[in-house]
């Protein structure tokens, strides 16, 4: 399966989660998930729930929301959480497989330059 974003016409070309990484750290100015939030506009909030998922991105609000009880960092959730609105951004409408994918390889060229 190839995590290739297929747009309409709008600003980002088709691409990976990884250019999609490239191209909005450029845009923006960061790798660091937290500014990178900050500066879309993306609201980030903690809560605590039992741990099916580590966090949550609600498209209507702009909002997403990090579970507390994650075993894992944070800062990595906040990442692959951006890469799904970012995606969603670039207009990507596709299956939950591809997305997690896209979402997940975001994440990795967030987290590696830090």
């Amino acid at each position: 399966m190839q995590d290739t974003i297929q747009t309409l016409p709008h600003p980002y070309p088709a691409m990976n989660g990884a250019t999609l990484a490239q191209v909005i750290t450029a845009q923006y100015g960061t790798t660091d998930p937290e500014a990178l939030a900050q500066r879309a506009g993306v609201q980030v909030h903690y809560a605590r729930w039992f741990p099916a998922t580590y966090g949550e991105f609600c498209a209507k609000t702009r909002t997403i929301t990090l579970n507390q009880n994650a075993p894992v960092s944070l800062g990595a959730v906040l990442a692959h959480e951006l890469g799904h609105y970012f995606a969603q951004e670039a207009g990507y409408e596709g299956n939950t497989d591809v997305q997690e994918e896209i979402a997940k390889s975001f994440a990795e060229v967030l987290l590696q330059s830090l």
